[in-house]
C-alpha cells in the first residue's frame, strides 16, 4: 500500500518457547514481539492497523477472478495450462484443490486476523484517536469476511479475539445471515466514529463504512436499508463524478521537462516561448486536467507549487492554463522566458473525488514469485497486461505483461460507439497500433492463449513506474475497490426495489453516471420503471464497471449468472469450494459446499 502502507511495515509473530530435553543450545533469547505484551503506546497501535491494512493488498485475487469467473472476460495467459486455477475457474470445472482460492481464503483470514487482533486489545491503552483506529478495525474486519462470504458462504465467524492454532477443531461454519449480522455491527459502529477525512490517505472513512454497509444490505437484498445507507453517502457531498472518465484508472504522475537555451542531445529544451507549448513524450493530460507545478526556477508566467490546468495539444506537447475555463477555451498562459532549470508537473489521478475506498500500492517495494504476500504492487496489473508489448521509438503508454483476464469481443460490442467508457475499459490493441502508426511509433505485441484482441485497459501496467524490483508485480496502480459511480448505482437499484418503490430517485443516480458516459443527457433513462428499470440499472453496472471485479458476484446475487456464463450450474457455482487443505485442517469439521 502506497501513502499509508509506506508510512510504516511491521509483522507479527507469537512468540512461542521451543524445549528440549537437555539442549540448552536451543534456548535463544527471541528479539520478536510478544504479542500479549504488545499495545502499550498509540505508535504500537498505528504499526498493528498497518499490518491489518497491508492484506488489502491480497484482495487482487478478487479483482481479476471476478472478471475471470464472468462472462466479461476469457483466462487467457500463455497457454492452457498457465496458473490452472485461473483457467478451471473460467471454465467452471474448479474443485477445492485450486492454490487460488485458498490464497483468497487464508489471505482473507490473515488480514481479520490482524484486525481482532486490534479489537481484543482495544481497551489496553488509552491516547487521543484510539476509538478511530478501533472503529477502522471493525471496518476492515467487515471488509475481508465480506470477501469471504462473496467466495465461499458460511465461514467460521471469530470476533473480538485471534484464531489460535487448535481453535480450528471446534469452529463451526457460521451460518451467512449470522455473519451478515455482525459486518452489520461493525460497519453501524465504524461509519458512527470514523471521521469524514483521514489526514493519512488509504484510511477507511465514514463514507466508506457507509458504502461497504450499503453494499452489503444490497446483497442481502435490504433494500430499504441499502438506500438509506447509501443515500448518506450521497448526500454527505463528500464525493463526486471525476469529469473524465479516461482520468479515473490512470496512476498519479510526475511529468519531468527542462528549459535548456542552448540545448546538447544529452540535455535538451523541451520549452518552446514562441508557442507557449512544453514537450513531455507520450503525456496522457487531458485538456482541462489540473497538474501541480514545480521549479526551484520557475518559467516567467508560472509560479511554483501552484496547479495549473493542461491543454493537450498533441501526445507529445501540452501548454498551461490559468484555469480550467480557459483551457476549455484554449487559452494558454504566456511562457516568455527562463533561465536553464529542471521543471516537473504533477498530476494526481488515483484518490480522485469519486473514490470512496481504495486499495494503495506501492511500486517502491516487490516481493517475489515465491511470495506473493510479501509484494506491495498491485499483481493483477501485471497479470492483466499486453504479453510482449513493445513500441519504437518509445512504447506508448503500457508495458508489457503476462496476458490474462482478456475480455470477449461480446464486452465490447456491449457499449454504444459514442460511449467514453468502451476504449477507457477494454483496449483494441489493433486499432491502437493502428492509430499510433499513423503517428509513427511502430508498436509489436504477443499473442497469448484465448488472445481476443482486447486487454483490460483500466488496470494495465503504465509507463513511468519504478516497478522495484520485478515490473510484472510490482505496479503501483491502486485498486478503485469502491467508486462513488458504484454508490449511485447501488442506491439506483436499491431506491427502484425497495418496499415503496422510487423510480424517480432512481432514474436521477442512473443518469448521472450515463451523463458522464456519453457526455450529454441525450441517453439519459426517462421513463422506465419496475424491472424493465431494474435491467438497465443492472447492464448499466457491467458497462461503468467492467474490469473492476464485481461482475460474477453481481450475476450471482441477482440470479442471472445460468445465462450468461458457460458452464454454470445453479446450486453449486454460486460459490466456490471450501479449500480441501483447510478442510483436512480443520480435522474435517466442515462440510464442502454444495456440488464440490
Amino acid at each position: 500500500m502506497k501513502n499509508f502502507k509506506n508510512s510504516t511495515i511491521i509483522v507479527f509473530i507469537t512468540l512461542f518457547t521451543i524445549t528440549s530435553c537437555d539442549d540448552d543450545f536451543v534456548y535463544v533469547n527471541s528479539q520478536d514481539v510478544n504479542s500479549e505484551d504488545y499495545f502499550n503506546s498509540e505508535e504500537e497501535y498505528f504499526n498493528a492497523l498497518v499490518g491489518a491494512y497491508d492484506l488489502l493488498g491480497m484482495t487482487y485475487q478478487s479483482s481479476i477472478l471476478g472478471e475471470i469467473a464472468s462472462d466479461n472476460t476469457l483466462c487467457g495467459g500463455e497457454n492452457a495450462t498457465d496458473v490452472p486455477g485461473y483457467q478451471q475457474i473460467d471454465d467452471m470445472i474448479h474443485t477445492g484443490n485450486n492454490i487460488q482460492l485458498r490464497d483468497i481464503f487464508k489471505w482473507m483470514y490473515a488480514g481479520l486476523n490482524r484486525a481482532n487482533f486490534i479489537i481484543e486489545f482495544r481497551d489496553k491503552t488509552d491516547f487521543d484517536g484510539r476509538e478511530i483506529m478501533i472503529a477502522e478495525a471493525h471496518f476492515l474486519r467487515a471488509f475481508y469476511y465480506f470477501e469471504l462470504v462473496k467466495w465461499f458462504g458460511p465461514v467460521p465467524l471469530v470476533v473480538d479475539k485471534r484464531i489460535q492454532y487448535g481453535d480450528q477443531f471446534s469452529l463451526p461454519r457460521t451460518p451467512v445471515s449470522e455473519i451478515y449480522a455482525q459486518l452489520e455491527k461493525d460497519l453501524i459502529y465504524a461509519a458512527n466514529v470514523l471521521p469524514e477525512y483521514q489526514i493519512l490517505v488509504g484510511r477507511a472513512t465514514k463514507g466508506a463504512a457507509q458504502a461497504l454497509l450499503g453494499k452489503i444490505y444490497l446483497y442481502q437484498n435490504k433494500f430499504d436499508e441499502a438506500a438509506d445507507a447509501l443515500d448518506s453517502v450521497i448526500t454527505s457531498n463528500n464525493y463526486s463524478l471525476v469529469e473524465n472518465f479516461a482520468d479515473l484508472f490512470e496512476n498519479d504522475t510526475t511529468f519531468d521537462f527542462q528549459y535548456n537555451p542552448t540545448p546538447t542531445n544529452d540535455s535538451p529544451n523541451n520549452v518552446d516561448f514562441d508557442t507557449d507549448t512544453i514537450e513531455i513524450e507520450d503525456h496522457i493530460l487531458l485538456t482541462g486536467k489540473p497538474v501541480l507545478y514545480q521549479s526551484a526556477a520557475p518559467l516567467e508566467g508560472l509560479i511554483s507549487e501552484t496547479t495549473y490546468y493542461a491543454i493537450a495539444v498533441d501526445y507529445n506537447h501540452i501548454q498551461l492554463a490559468a484555469s480550467h475555463q480557459d483551457a476549455i477555451d484554449n487559452k494558454p498562459i504566456d511562457l516568455t522566458s527562463g533561465v536553464a532549470s529542471a521543471h516537473a508537473l504533477y498530476a494526481q489521478f488515483e484518490n480522485s473525488q469519486e473514490s470512496v475506498f481504495e486499495v494503495q500500492y506501492s511500486d517502491l517495494e516487490g516481493g517475489s514469485f515465491g511470495c506473493f504476500a510479501c509484494v506491495e504492487g498491485n499483481i493483477a496489473v501485471g497479470f492483466s497486461g499486453i504479453r510482449k508489448y513493445v513500441g519504437s521509438p518509445f512504447s506508448p503508454r503500457f508495458e508489457s505483461g503476462y496476458s490474462f483476464n482478456v475480455p470477449t469481443q461480446e464486452s465490447y460490442d456491449s457499449y454504444n460507439e459514442l460511449d467514453t467508457r468502451r476504449d477507457t475499459s477494454i483496449l483494441d490493441i489493433e486499432k491502437w497500433v493502428a492509430d499510433w502508426a499513423a503517428l509513427g511509433i511502430t508498436i509489436s505485441y504477443g499473442k497469448g492463449y484465448e488472445h481476443t484482441g482486447f486487454f483490460n485497459r483500466k488496470y494495465l501496467p503504465r509507463k513511468r513506474d519504478a516497478n522495484i524490483p520485478d515490473p510484472n508485480l510490482t505496479n503501483p496502480n491502486n485498486y478503485r475497490a469502491i467508486r462513488y459511480a458504484d454508490v449511485l448505482l447501488m442506491a439506483a437499484e436499491a431506491h427502484n426495489k425497495k418496499s415503496n418503490p422510487d423510480p424517480v430517485t432512481a432514474r436521477y443516480y442512473l443518469n448521472q453516471v450515463r451523463e458522464r458516459a456519453f457526455g450529454n443527457s441525450e441517453f439519459n433513462v426517462t421513463s422506465l420503471s419496475g424491472e424493465a428499470l431494474n435491467q438497465t440499472i443492472f447492464n448499466e453496472r457491467r458497462l461503468e464497471l467492467m474490469g473492476e471485479g464485481h461482475r460474477f458476484f453481481d450475476l450471482v446475487r441477482t440470479g442471472q449468472a445460468k445465462n450468461f456464463i458457460p458452464g454454470f450450474q445453479e446450486g453449486k457455482h454460486e460459490l466456490f469450494p471450501i479449500p480441501v487443505v483447510e478442510i483436512e485442517l480443520s480435522g474435517n469439521n466442515w462440510e464442502q459446499n454444495p456440488g464440490y
